[in-house]
């Protein structure tokens, strides 16, 4: 059944000190298509600095200005930006430096088996386990196969 949303009529379903998000499509659906607008306060950002391994992002700025952190690098973005983050490419975030609230429209495909790694912090989550593993803790050498 379709379904027809107003976006001030969604429910934030996270919060935390300057961000808000609200879920207008979940990732449990058929195709793990999720779509998301995230309302980040001046001074707030998105996200940590993350990549998804199995996840492709689009994100389009509904509203304000901000900063793009793709990789290392930080791109001025404003209201009518898009840009699209292939699965495993590069971490992202973004942060508000504007006066007025900034709007995105975050959307994606959730893919079973994605595990998110959080550049700065050099910690990998496991959403699968629910657990958090720094990088530095990582097996160099290690086999699966038994008898060996």
């Amino acid at each position: 059944m379709i379904q027809i949303l107003n976006i001030d009529d969604v429910s934030v379903v996270s919060s935390s000190n300057f961000l808000r998000t609200r879920e207008l499509l979940s990732p449990t659906n058929r195709e793990g298509l999720y779509v998301n607008i995230d309302e980040v306060e001046p001074g707030g950002y998105s996200a940590k600095h993350h990549l998804h391994t199995l996840q492709d992002e689009f994100f389009l700025v509904l509203q304000g200005q901000g900063l793009a952190r793709i990789n290392n690098e930080l791109h001025p973005v404003v209201a009518g930006d898009f840009f699209a983050k292939p699965a495993g490419s590069v971490p992202h975030q973004f942060f508000n430096n504007g006066t007025v609230t900034l709007k995105i429209l975050d959307c994606g495909i959730a893919r079973q088996g994605d595990s998110i790694v959080y550049a700065d912090d050099q910690v990998v989550w496991l959403k699968s386990l629910g657990m958090a593993f720094k990088l530095s803790d990582a097996l160099r050498v290690w086999s699966s196969i038994p008898n060996k």
